[in-house]
C-alpha cells in the first residue's frame, strides 16, 4: 500500500519530512502552486493524473482545499481524504488515527479531535449511566446528581449577592453557569444581613430555569431554615455553632467547615484543621445529620498559607477514605493576577488526586470570567486522565487557550530576490472622502459593531454593521462602498478583527489601542 501526499511549493520541505516518518509507505507529489488553499480539485486531479501508479491505495490532499474532492477518488478510483490543515501534524494522523479513518470532508486534524472528543465523552456519559456505583460506598446522590469517588468533581457555581440581583439578572447567571458547565447552583447571600424574606422568589426563579441542585451559601440560620423549608438541596457552610440550630433533613446535603464564628476559633495548623473538622463531623452524624460534605477551606496565598491549606486537605482524605470533600477555589483564583485557565487545571488535578467530590467557585471579577466553564473542563480532563492512569494531556480536551502545544507556523519565503520594505512605524493618516467608522464590541449579544460616520465633524452614523464574522463585516463595508481608499480599507479590517480577538478572549477592547499587555514584549 502506498499513500500519494500531495502539497504545493512552500510546504513541500515539511511534507516530505513528514512522509519520512509515517509508518506506512508514501510518496510526495509537489504541485506547481506555492499555498494549498489555492488549489482547486480539478487542478489537483490533472496533476496527479500521470504520478498514480497500480500500488497507489489512498491520496491524501492539503486539509484547507476548497471544493468537493469526491471528484478526484471518482476519476481515479483510489479513495482521497483531506489531511491535516498543518502539514505538521500529517505524520501524527497517519501514525495514530489510520489513513482508512479519514473523510473527504473535513481536514484531518479536526475529525482526529473530534474523535478523541467522543471516546471521551462516551467514557463520562458510560460513568453516569452506571447505576452500580451508587452501591459503593463513597458515593451519593443530590436531588438527580450523582457525586463521590467513582465520579468526576462536580462544579459549584456561586451567583454572588444573589438577594440584591433582578429576576432577570439572577436567571440570567444561573442560565449562563448552566451553560458553561455548572452541575449545581449556589446562592451566595449577603454577610451580615438578613435577606429571608427574599429566599422563595430566588428559589422559584431559579427553579423555573434549572432542575439541577440548588445550594444555599449562607451562614445565617435563618437564611438557611427558611432554604431548607423551601426545598434547596445543599447547605454551604456549617460551622460548629451552627449544628444545634439548623434544620436537618435527609435529602439535604450539608458542607461543614473546621471553625466556631462564635468562639472566633479557626485553625491554622493543618493538623489541628483536620483534627477539628473530623470532631465537627462526629458531632453531626450523632445529631442526626446523614449527607455531609467536608471542606477545610483552601486559603489564598500568604493570608495564612496556601500550602498548609491543601496539606489539610491530603490529611483528611488519609483519615477519611470516602467522606466527599468540597474545595472552593475562589481564593486562589480571585486573589492571584494571573489568568485563570492555568490556575483552574492545576487545582482540579489536586481535587481529583484526593478524590473531592466537589469545586465551588464564582465568577465576581472580570480576570474570572469563564471559570466555571473552565473547571468544568478541567474536571473531565482530570478524571479521564486518572481512569486512564496517564498524563492529563492529549486525550481530546484541553485548556490551552492562549498558547499552542507546538507552533506551527508555515516557514517563510525567501525574500532575497525581492525589494524589502520594513515598516515598523505607522504612516500618516489620510481622511477618506467616504467618511470614518467606530468599532465597538457588544458583549451580549457576542458581536463586533461597527459605525460609519460619513462626515468628520459629525457623531452620527448612517450605517451600522453587527456580527461575528470578520470577514462578513469587512466585505459588507467593501460592498456598501463605504471605503474609497485601500489603506482605510485594510485598517477597518485590522480593527474589526482585533475586535474580533478582544471579545473571544474577554479583552478590553478600544479603536486604535493594543488589546494584549505588553509586559511579555
Amino acid at each position: 500500500m502506498v499513500l500519494l501526499l500531495v502539497t504545493g511549493t512552500l510546504a513541500k520541505d515539511i511534507v516530505i519530512e513528514q512522509a519520512r516518518l509515517c509508518k506506512i509507505p508514501t510518496r510526495v507529489v509537489i504541485l506547481d502552486l506555492p499555498v494549498a488553499s489555492l488549489m482547486k480539485p480539478a487542478y489537483i486531479l490533472r496533476g496527479i493524473k500521470d504520478k498514480i501508479t497500480s500500488d497507489v491505495d489512498y491520496i491524501m490532499v492539503p486539509g484547507l482545499i476548497q471544493g468537493d474532492i469526491s471528484i478526484i477518488e471518482k476519476e481515479t478510483g483510489i479513495k482521497t481524504v483531506r489531511g491535516p490543515k498543518s502539514a505538521y501534524d500529517i505524520s501524527y494522523i497517519i501514525n495514530n488515527f489510520g489513513i482508512e479513518n479519514l473523510s473527504k470532508d473535513i481536514p484531518a486534524c479536526v475529525l482526529f479531535k473530534n474523535k478523541m472528543k467522543e471516546k471521551l465523552l462516551k467514557i463520562l456519559e458510560d460513568v453516569e449511566k452506571d447505576e452500580t456505583f451508587l452501591q459503593i460506598e463513597g458515593n451519593y446522590k443530590i436531588r438527580n446528581l450523582k457525586y463521590g469517588i467513582n465520579y468526576p468533581t462536580r462544579i459549584i457555581a456561586e451567583i454572588v449577592d444573589a438577594p440584591n440581583l433582578s429576576d432577570e439578572h439572577l436567571k440570567e447567571i444561573a442560565r449562563y453557569y448552566v451553560n458553561s458547565g455548572a452541575d449545581i447552583i449556589d446562592v451566595g447571600m449577603i454577610s451580615g444581613e438578613s435577606s429571608v424574606d427574599k429566599l422563595e422568589r430566588i428559589f422559584e426563579n431559579l427553579r423555573n430555569i434549572t432542575d439541577k441542585p440548588l445550594s444555599i451559601d449562607s451562614m445565617n440560620e435563618d437564611e438557611i431554615n427558611k432554604a431548607i423549608d423551601l426545598g434547596f438541596d445543599m447547605v454551604i457552610s456549617l460551622d460548629e455553632s451552627l449544628l444545634k440550630r439548623v434544620k436537618i433533613k435527609d435529602n439535604v446535603h450539608y458542607v461543614l467547615i473546621p471553625a466556631n464564628l462564635e468562639a472566633k476559633y479557626f485553625p491554622k495548623d493543618p493538623f489541628e484543621r483536620v483534627e477539628f473538622l473530623i470532631k465537627i463531623y462526629q458531632e453531626a452524624k450523632k445529631l442526626g445529620f446523614i449527607n455531609l460534605i467536608l471542606d477545610p477551606i483552601l486559603d489564598p496565598p500568604f493570608a495564612q498559607s496556601m500550602l498548609q491549606s491543601i496539606v489539610s486537605y491530603y490529611l483528611l482524605r488519609k483519615k477519611l477514605e470516602n467522606v466527599p470533600i468540597l474545595m472552593g477555589t475562589g481564593n486562589i483564583t480571585e486573589m492571584i493576577d494571573a489568568d485563570s485557565v492555568g490556575i483552574n487545571a492545576i487545582l482540579a488535578a489536586i481535587s481529583a488526586e484526593i478524590n473531592s467530590s466537589f469545586i465551588l467557585t464564582t465568577e465576581v471579577s472580570n480576570k474570572c470570567k469563564h471559570v466555571v466553564k473552565e473547571l468544568s473542563i478541567a474536571s473531565k480532563l482530570m478524571y479521564i486522565a486518572k481512569k486512564k492512569k496517564t498524563y492529563p494531556k492529549d486525550l481530546g480536551i484541553d485548556l490551552l487557550i492562549y498558547k499552542e502545544k507546538k507552533l506551527q507556523d508555515e516557514p517563510a519565503e525567501n525574500d532575497d530576490d525581492a525589494i524589502v520594505y520594513r515598516c515598523n512605524d505607522p504612516l500618516e493618516f489620510i481622511n477618506d472622502p467616504k467618511g470614518w467608522f467606530k468599532v465597538y464590541i457588544d458583549r451580549r449579544n457576542k458581536e463586533v459593531v461597527v459605525h460609519h460616520k460619513p462626515k468628520y465633524n459629525s457623531l452620527k452614523s448612517d450605517v451600522v454593521i453587527r456580527g461575528r464574522s470578520v470577514e462578513g463585516i469587512y466585505r459588507k463595508i467593501a460592498n456598501l462602498g463605504l471605503v474609497s481608499r485601500l489603506d482605510h480599507a485594510a485598517y477597518i479590517a485590522a480593527e474589526v478583527q482585533k475586535a474580533y480577538h478582544a471579545l473571544k478572549l474577554n479583552r478590553t477592547y478600544i479603536q486604535d489601542s493594543d488589546i494584549f499587555n505588553k509586559d511579555f514584549d
